[in-house]
């Protein structure tokens, strides 16, 4: 069963073709900083505001804040902004705290997203522009073989031509401004002066 799963794992070759997604590992591998801070700012939001909402909630009846993680959990859906409405503050104190939750959590999520989707931006960039280098330079290689192939079809075809067929003038052509008069005799061409 396990290796069942681990087959799934064969998707992730797909990153070698794919631009976006290396851009998005790229991304990850040189934001790390960004997202740790990102992380760390919702785990301290979690504590401080599930705390917060336990202790302020906890001694109403049919509340859905029976412990601190369960107050954690409130909290980490309100500083995503993803408020799954399971449960809610009940107490003008606990719709106080909420509210600074879920203002803190879209402070939280502004601050570095930006700097995450520039290095995102910047990177899948230059991978295109480097992905249309390669494909310009496929492109001039395939016309220089087939101006190379035409080249040396026409010569092959104007040799054969000169080879079978005789020229367009069955004498040569005679000037009468060079000086010299031809004149032929028994198919020789004399010079007179």
């Amino acid at each position: 069963q396990v290796f069942r799963i681990a087959r799934i794992m064969r998707i992730f070759k797909l990153a070698r073709r794919s631009v976006g997604l290396q851009s998005i590992a790229h991304t990850v591998k040189t934001s790390w900083k960004d997202l740790g801070l990102l992380f760390m700012l919702v785990g301290m939001g979690m504590l401080v505001f599930g705390s917060l909402e336990y202790y302020i909630e906890n001694g109403e009846e049919d509340t859905g804040f029976t412990s601190i993680p369960q107050g954690m959990w409130w909290a980490v859906q309100t500083l995503t902004s993803l408020g799954y409405g399971d449960f809610w503050p009940h107490t003008v104190l606990g719709k106080i705290v909420g509210s600074m939750c879920a203002v803190c959590g879209v402070l939280v999520m502004a601050l570095p997203i930006p700097i995450v989707v520039d290095n995102f931006a910047d990177y899948y960039s230059e991978q295109k522009k480097l992905e249309a280098k390669e494909l310009k330079k496929e492109a001039q290689a395939k016309q220089a073989m087939l101006d190379g192939t035409a080249e040396e079809a026409a010569n092959t075809a104007l040799i054969k031509t000169l080879a079978t067929k005789p020229g367009a003038f069955s004498t040569p052509p005679m000037s009468p401004h060079d000086g010299l008069s031809r004149e032929k005799i028994n198919g020789n061409f004399n010079h007179k002066f």
